[in-house]
């Protein structure tokens, strides 16, 4: 996993790194500028536009000068900005400017040349590096309308760490440079993570510069991020002599017969996630459907068209809540009783969030695994100003109640108990579709049965569902990705990680 830190958290994390590893500045920042570079010529091999390098007076500037040099000297045509208004820049600035000017020819342009220029979206493209993490001032009204102005431009765009004008722990109220990509160096910025940052950062990668490793170990971090290495053992490869009660009982409650659908896709993502058996209470009103399309689930009899008597069964060792189960009387009824008597490893998500939401919090189960939205978590726990006091108060929902939850969405957060904090860096917006909600749920229940931690399931389980996701986005497009597709890409996710 991959640790996220505050402003200060980084430029400690850079200090740490130049005193352990016993080098300079400017040879972290030139090596943090060809880190860039590589990684901007294989997404923008054309040689032939040209690049404008807009390069501010700090060490994000001094990214800048680096990045103009090597990219000339990769045959880019570059050109570098410089803005007159600063009258003094940062010791390691003025080294990378001065080694551009003097090591390669590179056009050094006022901003009001580059102002004057006819650019166009298929020939020129801009570098910003004027301010990086460390900014936390109001801009100069003067560079706010230098921002104002780049942002009307039709070119791409890409920043250098962090746009201009971002905060790395919290939001501008300031103009802020819009880029269509960010090149983050070593770890992801703390606010580009959610969803405010669309206005200004379309994308962004992460890119190893090379900091030590050791300093994870020592310095607070804010959250981190979720990354394949740390599930591999979740999915052990399945030994010769064992049987499907070597992998779990899974009990799935919901399903109505208005929404008999997100059930069905609960109950197809556990089975696909290796569960050995699964029990799936649901009304009467979708026996035929699961028995056609899902045989090797087990139903349980239910007369009612909604659940209105939740049974309990031997040797269950997961139960999952909520997709499609409606939120009738009888059926609030059922849920609420059943919650004050079993207390197995659970995952509760849809209907069954927004009966807890009606009833009052005291009924959320200690453990218990939580999968909203956000306007599932919203009726769950209030309103928030932003998203970043969002996570702060769903940190402190996660630890006032000891539940584990994942807030659904383009970067989706688990927060535990024990107030960690991590966040998903792979998945893609086709996601946002119907039903790939209920998957999760099935995916997270299948591994709760299967014996994992609710941490560990909870963080497999996301990533496998994104993975998923991913894979099934490279065959079908965003737009045509449906939930479905979710679940048939689950086993080649899962071979996927086995093998590496």
């Amino acid at each position: 996993m991959q640790k996220i830190f505050t402003s200060k958290g980084i430029k400690s994390w850079d200090a740490y790194t130049i005193e352990s590893q016993k080098i300079s500045s400017i040879d972290l920042m030139d090596r943090a500028a060809h880190a860039f570079c590589n990684q901007f010529i294989l997404d923008f091999p054309v040689k032939e536009k040209h690049v404008y390098v807009l390069c501010g007076p700090g060490n994000n500037g001094g990214d800048g000068y680096a990045i103009a040099r090597i990219l000339r000297n990769a045959m880019y045509t570059t050109y570098v900005v410089e803005f007159n208004k600063f009258q003094k820049r940062s010791d390691d600035a003025d080294a990378m400017r001065k080694l551009a000017k003097q090591k390669i020819d590179i056009q050094f342009l006022s901003f009001t040349e580059f102002s004057d220029l006819d650019l166009k979206e298929n020939r020129d493209m801009l570098i910003d590096a004027i301010f990086g993490s460390g900014l936390n001032r109001k801009l100069e009204p003067w560079l706010v309308d230098v921002i104002q102005l780049i942002n009307s431009l039709e070119i791409k765009k890409v920043a250098v760490d962090i746009p201009t004008g971002a905060y790395v722990d919290s939001f501008s109220t300031e103009p802020i440079l819009q880029v269509d990509l960010c090149y983050s160096f070593q770890s992801y910025k703390y606010s580009l993570l959610f969803p405010e940052s669309a206005e200004y950062c379309k994308e962004t990668i992460c890119i190893a510069i090379g900091l030590n490793p050791d300093f994870e170990n020592e310095e607070e971090e804010l959250a981190e991020t979720i990354t394949e290495e740390h599930i591999i053992e979740t999915f052990p490869k399945r030994e010769k002599f064992t049987h499907k009660g070597d992998y779990g009982h899974a009990l799935f409650v919901g399903g109505s017969t208005e929404k008999m659908g997100a059930a069905l896709l609960s109950c197809q993502a556990c089975m696909q996630t290796g569960v050995g058996l699964l029990t799936a209470h649901i009304p009467n009103s979708g026996n035929h459907t699961f028995n056609q399309t899902l045989p090797e689930a087990m139903l349980l009899d239910e007369k009612e068209d909604h659940v209105s008597l939740i049974h309990s069964l031997e040797k269950t060792t997961a139960l999952g809540y909520g997709p499609g189960m409606g939120t009738a009387l009888i059926t609030r009824q059922a849920f609420l009783s059943y919650l004050k008597k079993y207390k197995l490893p659970s995952v509760i998500d849809a209907d069954a969030l927004n009966i807890i939401a009606t009833e009052g919090l005291d009924h959320l189960p200690r453990n218990a695994i939580l999968t909203p939205h956000r306007g599932e978590f919203k009726r769950l726990f209030g309103e928030s100003p932003d998203s970043i006091h969002r996570h702060a108060l769903q940190k402190k929902m996660s630890s006032q109640y000891e539940v584990y939850i994942i807030l659904k969405g383009a970067h989706s957060c688990l927060t535990t108990p024990e107030g960690k904090s991590y966040f998903l860096s792979i998945g893609n917006a086709g996601m946002a579709t119907a039903g790939a909600g209920d998957v999760l749920t099935g995916i997270i229940l299948s591994l709760l049965a299967q014996g994992n931690t609710q941490e560990q399931a909870a963080l497999s389980g996301m990533y496998l569902h994104a993975l998923a996701g991913d894979l099934a986005n490279l065959k079908s497009g965003s737009y045509a990705l449906t939930a479905s597709a979710i679940i048939e890409q689950i086993s080649n996710a899962i071979q996927k990680i086995q093998n590496r």
